[in-house]
């Protein structure tokens, strides 16, 4: 639910030249890349997928939303997500006309999503600090707030809220499916206390509680015909 709404955040960022604009390709393209953190010191690995029609010359210059989404602990590599369908479900969306063709970005943090640690070398850090700059030119993304949202489940959940609450002047949506904010968890860092701080938000409501999991979420509505 929480990934439909971040792509219904998205629906209103369709490229003006893509309205009436028919594409044959019946599916995007997903592909995997690596590139060097210098902040971690070792190879990242992402996935992409790219909408069809992407690599069309008539598209050339036609610049795309983008959605980050962050995997759970227990992944085992970029096709996290893919494995749950995402790319099917982008695939209908955007031939229906629900969703706008869009980037999205897999990025897999291996053991670094796992640590509690949030200095220079955090999983964060690369995300922002590194891995943006080199996806949103190099793939014609948007490159502004209103069309780059980010998400997250579990463990990614918690990426995605800590990154959304910190620099809500980079990312407009932000969603997690089961997103662990236990507050004995890296309490300096933790999505929930970042909450009471953050600029910019909407609006917050409280989801359920067991314990001492809380999952807070941003209110969200599709617009009319998204």
């Amino acid at each position: 639910m929480v990934t439909i709404l971040l792509l219904c955040a998205l629906s209103a960022a369709l490229p003006a030249q893509a309205r009436g604009v028919a594409c044959a390709e019946p599916h995007g393209e997903v592909t995997e890349y690596a590139f060097h953190s210098q902040l971690a010191g070792q190879r990242m690995r992402y996935a992409l997928y790219t909408p069809p029609c992407f690599a069309a010359p008539e598209r050339a210059d036609w610049r795309y939303p983008i959605l980050y989404l962050l995997h759970g602990s227990d992944a085992t590599g970029t096709d996290y997500w893919l494995k749950l369908g995402l790319a099917e479900a982008l695939d209908a969306g955007i031939r229906d006309g629900t969703l706008p063709p869009m980037l999205v970005v897999l990025p897999f943090g291996g053991e670094l999503a796992n640590l509690n640690y949030f200095g220079a070398r955090s999983f964060a850090n690369v995300l922002l600090k590194e891995l943006l700059p080199i996806v949103e030119p190099t793939f014609r993304a948007n490159g502004q707030r209103a069309t780059r949202a980010v998400g997250g489940i579990s463990r990614g959940g918690f990426w995605a809220f800590h990154l959304a609450f910190l620099y809500p002047g980079v990312f407009s949506a932000v969603g997690g499916h089961s997103a662990f904010f236990s507050l004995s968890h890296a309490p300096a860092a933790n999505p929930l206390v970042l909450a009471q701080h953050a600029p910019g938000l909407d609006t917050l409501s409280s989801g359920s509680i067991t314990g001492a999991m809380t999952t807070p979420r941003r209110t969200s509505r599709c617009s009319a015909g998204a």
